[in-house]
Order: C-alpha cells, then sequence, then structure tokens
C-alpha cells in the first residue's frame, strides 16, 4: 500500500540563496582585504634592527603593528625577500574580486600555483644587485632566492655576466607570466587592460604634443615681440629724425607754396 508523502517547500528560494552567496563572498572579500591591510602596514614599517625571531635588542619596535608585526615582517623579509609584498597583493587583488564579483570563480584554480610566483619573483629578485640602503646580510629575494639563484648559476656553469643577464631576464619574464595568472586575470581583462592602457598613453601623447606646440609658438613671438622692442636705439632716433623731417619738409611747402614765384614751383 503506498503512501503519499507532501515534499517540504525549501526554507530559502533560489533568489535567497543567491543573495546569502553573494553577501558571503562579499564579506570574505572584506576579510582578504582586511587582512592584506594589516600586512601591508607591517612590511611597510618594517625595520632591520628591531628585535625579532632569531635576534634581540632592548630597544622597543618600530613597527606599527608591535612585536608580532616586526618578528613576522623580519622573518617574512629574510626567506623570500621582497616578494613578500606579493602576499598581501594577492590578497587585495582577490578581496576585490569577491566584493566586485569579478572572476571569483577562479580563485582556487590560480591561487593554488601563488607558492610558484613568489618563488620565481624571489630568484628573479636575487638575481638584481642590492642597493645601498639594503642593510640586510641577504639579497633582495631573501635566503631563498639566493640559495636556488645559486644553485642554478652551479648547475648551468654560468659565469659571464652576459649569462647572468640572460638568466635574469628568463626569470622576469616567468615571474610576470605567473604573477598575472595567479592574480586571476584572464585573456579579456588582459585585451581590456592593454586597451585601456593604449587609449590613455595616446592620451598622454596627445596632450603632450599640444602642449609642447603651444609653448614653442609662445617661445617663439616673445622672442619676436623681444627683438621688436629691444632694436637699436640710433636706428629708432634715426626713424623718428627721418620722420620729423617728412613732416617739417611737409608743412613748409604746404605754408609757403602760394609765396614762391613760378620758377621756383616748378623745381
Amino acid at each position: 500500500m503506498a503512501f503519499q508523502t507532501n515534499q517540504r517547500e525549501p526554507i530559502f528560494d533560489n533568489n535567497i540563496k543567491l543573495i546569502i552567496d553573494r553577501r558571503s563572498r562579499e564579506l570574505f572579500g572584506l576579510l582578504l582585504i582586511g587582512v592584506s591591510l594589516f600586512l601591508f602596514t607591517l612590511l611597510l614599517t618594517y625595520n632591520a634592527d628591531d628585535s625579532s625571531w632569531l635576534s634581540s635588542s632592548s630597544k622597543s619596535p618600530k613597527n606599527i603593528m608591535g612585536q608580532f608585526g616586526a618578528s613576522t615582517a623580519s622573518l617574512l623579509f629574510m626567506i623570500v625577500g621582497l616578494s613578500s609584498w606579493i602576499i598581501p597583493s594577492l590578497l587585495t587583488a582577490w578581496g576585490l574580486r569577491f566584493l566586485l564579483h569579478i572572476g571569483s570563480n577562479r580563485a582556487l584554480g590560480r591561487l593554488v600555483f601563488s607558492p610558484i610566483a613568489v618563488a620565481l619573483i624571489c630568484i628573479f629578485a636575487s638575481s638584481n644587485p642590492t642597493p645601498a640602503e639594503w642593510s640586510n646580510p641577504f639579497g633582495l629575494g631573501g635566503l631563498f632566492g639566493d640559495m636556488v639563484l645559486g644553485s642554478i648559476i652551479n648547475i648551468f656553469s654560468i659565469k659571464s655576466l652576459v649569462g647572468v643577464n640572460l638568466l635574469s631576464l628568463t626569470l622576469f619574464i616567468l615571474s610576470a607570466t605567473t604573477t598575472f595568472f595567479v592574480f586571476g586575470f584572464s585573456g579579456f581583462e588582459l585585451r581590456k587592460i592593454g586597451g585601456i592602457s593604449f587609449t590613455f598613453l595616446s592620451f598622454i601623447l596627445k596632450t603632450s604634443s599640444k602642449i609642447l606646440t603651444f609653448t614653442v609658438r609662445s617661445i617663439a613671438l616673445s622672442m619676436i615681440r623681444t627683438k621688436s622692442v629691444n632694436r637699436p636705439k640710433n636706428e629708432v632716433d634715426h626713424v623718428s629724425e627721418n620722420r620729423k623731417f617728412s613732416h617739417s619738409e611737409a608743412s613748409f611747402e604746404k605754408t609757403y607754396a602760394g609765396e614762391l614765384p613760378p620758377r621756383q614751383k616748378k623745381l
């Protein structure tokens, strides 16, 4: 004997589920942006003299985030160097994608490769010379970048400066490509960014050309006016004397034209 059972209607319909899903993604995006701002702050206020996990100091840390921020920043810079900045940058990018609902569904498949991007940036940073302001005992790519770069140079026996430059260029191309990939950019987005950049550069070039043309014309006109004003004084005096003589001669002829004899009139 079959019994008919009434099916329960879902508590939330599809529209409410969609709204909940969107709000959840937006909250997650805000969380990622908040964490990225925290990391940006502790990296920005990093000081090599602050006490950390491997060094101690009696001075209070200069890092805004206190001792935790100083220790975390020191650890990140020591291991991966300047590529530490890629971590909060990634969090900001994906936080904005979740918040604005732009390609957030690609997050898992792209962020899996983020360690590869960080590693490539480390090695590329280590291939560049350290500036005078860099007070750390390791290179720009941290201990990891220095170790891997030294291994690559020893394995391929790269000794010439040309070989090192070619290796640095290759690492730059690989790291840039991987970074664009883990930031979630698609082909359509890259083409759109390229079009906007080309339009912006064209506008800058046209504006610069107009400003340059206007400047050249203004300078030329000012030079002409200055030259006409600063003519030699004797030339001006000569012209004024000629004008006075012509004016006096014309007034003399007009005054005494009726008193001259006929012979002199002909002359």
